[in-house]
């Protein structure tokens, strides 16, 4: 991803055009329409849907265009505010309330990309349905009379305001006041369209979650949390800062250049929306008929008390203050005024003074749990199906598997003399497997037997192993955790083994396997015999155990959670369903405090949480 920064302006260019491909979409999933006229018209049409009540005609076609300060919808410049929402990060049950949400909270636009990983999953082969129906997105957000910011890729990669974790990391936190300054410095300063990337976080499902090393959830900190509950103060504090920039918008679309710009201090400023003269004193130049007015503190520590149109502001530090009449406050980014929200859990059961609650199922008997009965099937250790192959070398592990599976097996054999064992037993030693560089997760099996494992982003793996006289069969397992997704030449960074593997501490020296004969194994054995589905769960050789698996479906119609925290590495499904990658890696003591300090420049470090904990708990 980016380096860490505020909401950005983005190119204005592509904005509008990637706003008039959006807009044209949803009248292309409409009915016909009456045409308004060549400048358009910008009216909904009310009671006109189709017979499925899902789509038909919401708007009159309107004509897209931008000039040098806004987007024109209709002829008319629009100050506009844009809710990250991606539709696959979501269920689509979860889809009409996360929209109306972002329209409740503000918004005039809804932002996506198009998911062509999800859409064509192969060559020729596409998909439309459950989380992927992209149509039926649409036409929901239509219906609560929103825009469509319709990013089409096939990249999806953009902008970071704040959010996202990677496994065994502390969770990073945007506070709402820092947050709220951001967005009010960019519409001061001449800004007009912003996108929160992201308002609602989500879920990266199946095996989508990138980085790589990058957490399952797609919470991203953002004023809807990955369960669609408000995360509060930050939703309801930003929508009073919409409500604010609304109450702005005639003077922000009528002044054709920039705002007038009054040095108030040493780090202090103004910048004035009018139709009007402002002297450099602050003083009004006659009576302005459109006024407002943005006055920022921009030092980190102090408060400020400001002179302008005839009267004295206080600006707390790192703030900006509203003036939508160029004489009232009417939102400061530092005073917060909606209520705020703590997220608790009491036997098991996460709780939030909020609208919703989510029910948390735990594997354990600690709080609400799923069953008393676990079903287990082994895993075969290497080899297991017809489609393996051996070749001499160390292949690149993403062009064997084409990102089919997360894991691949690499099996070769070793002979071991009598000379050797005498060696390391009057030694007193044992032997080692070295690796230059691994990605991700390696772990060396030794005779169908785990020697042990490293963890790690091209990092080095030295691994002491037992051996026995005779043959000896090695195997390691490559795991990656999702591809790379962001960075120059990101497709040669690759997966798998670099460099040489070398079996060390033998009496003759070490022993280079790197250009020995390999088997290789794409994917586990019950991954690609689906026995995660529910119609296979007598035909996998299950044996039970005492734990929990099954579990009857919660009441009500709150979300719903599961707690693998007790579990190790693997991978959830629920209902043959991948819900995402599960790893229970604590992240540093250290790095969290118990106060946040927010103003100045945002980075990742500051405000963070969940120091000495799992990354990832919920699923």
């Amino acid at each position: 991803m980016a380096a860490s920064r505020g909401p950005p302006l983005l190119g204005f260019r592509a904005l509008a055009l990637a706003l008039l491909l959006a807009i044209l979409l949803l009248l292309g999933c409409s009915a016909p329409a009456a045409y308004a006229g060549a400048e358009g018209v910008l009216r909904q049409v009310v009671g006109r849907r189709g017979d499925d009540g899902g789509g038909g005609n919401f708007f009159e076609p309107f004509n897209v265009t931008y000039d040098h300060r806004a987007v024109l919808i209709g002829g008319k410049r629009r100050m506009l505010v844009s809710a990250g929402l991606h539709y696959p990060r979501a269920t689509s049950e979860m889809w009409p309330s996360l929209i109306a949400k972002c329209k409740e909270g503000g918004a005039d636009v809804i932002e996506t990309y198009v998911f062509w990983n999800g859409h064509e999953p192969a060559k020729g082969q596409y998909y439309f349905e459950e989380r992927f129906d992209l149509v039926k997105f649409v036409k929901l957000v239509a219906a609560e009379g929103l825009f469509l910011f319709l990013r089409i890729g096939p990249y999806a990669c953009a902008e970071w305001n704040f959010g996202y974790a990677d496994w065994g990391g502390a969770l990073p936190h945007r506070s709402a006041e820092d947050s709220a300054f951001a967005v009010a410095r960019f519409y001061q300063r001449g800004g007009s369209l912003q996108n929160y990337y992201m308002y609602f976080g989500g879920t990266n499902f199946a095996r989508t979650a990138g980085g790589p090393l990058q957490i399952t959830s797609y919470d991203y900190d953002a004023p809807i949390d990955e369960y669609g509950i408000l995360r509060q103060p930050k939703w309801g504090h930003l929508k009073d800062l919409h409500t604010a920039i609304k109450l702005c918008e005639p003077a922000l679309i009528a002044v054709d250049g920039s705002p007038q710009y009054i040095k108030l201090g040493s780090m202090q400023e103004a910048h004035v929306y009018s139709t009007g003269e402002v002297h450099t004193n602050g003083s009004m130049a006659g009576n302005a008929q459109i006024c407002s007015a943005f006055l920022a503190n921009i030092d980190e520590h102090k408060y400020a008390s400001v002179w302008i149109f005839g009267k004295s502001y206080s600006l707390p530090p790192w703030s900006v203050s509203i003036l939508p009449d160029c004489e009232n406050v009417a939102f400061n980014t530092a005073r917060i005024g909606a209520q705020t929200s703590v997220f608790t859990v009491e036997s098991g059961s996460p709780s939030r003074s909020s609208r919703h609650k989510p029910s948390i199922l735990s594997l354990t008997s600690g709080g609400p749990y799923l069953s008393s009965t676990w079903w287990t099937s082994k895993e075969t250790i290497g080899t297991w199906g017809g489609n393996n192959f051996a070749v001499q070398g160390i292949l690149e592990h993403l062009n064997v598997t084409k990102d089919i599976s997360d894991y691949l097996w690499y099996t070769t054999r070793v002979n071991i003399s009598d000379a050797d064992i005498a060696f390391w037993s009057s030694k007193g030693v044992l032997p080692s497997l070295t690796i230059d560089k691994i990605r991700d997760v390696a772990r060396v099996f030794v005779n169908g037997k785990l020697a042990g494992s490293q963890v790690g982003h091209w990092v080095s793996l030295k691994q002491p192993i037992q051996l026995v006289e005779g043959l000896n069969e090695l195997t390691l397992l490559s795991e990656i955790v999702g591809l790379q997704n962001y960075g120059a030449f990101l497709e040669k960074d690759g997966a798998g083994f670099r460099g040489q593997v070398t079996l060390t501490g033998l009496s003759d020296g070490d022993v280079d396997l790197t250009n020995s004969l390999w088997t290789y194994q794409v994917g586990l054995k019950g991954e690609f015999s689906m026995i995660y589905a529910p119609e296979k769960q007598g035909c996998a050789g299950w044996s039970r155990m005492q734990d929990s698996t099954m579990f009857s479906t919660p009441k009500g119609t709150d979300p719903v959670a599961i707690d693998l925290g007790s579990m190790g590495k693997g991978q959830a499904w629920v209902n043959g369903h991948l819900i995402g990658r599960y790893w229970s890696l604590v992240a540093p003591e250290s790095g969290c405090s118990s106060s946040c300090y927010y103003p100045g420049a945002y980075n990742e470090r500051k405000c963070q949480s969940n120091c000495g904990m799992p990354t990832q708990n919920w699923y």
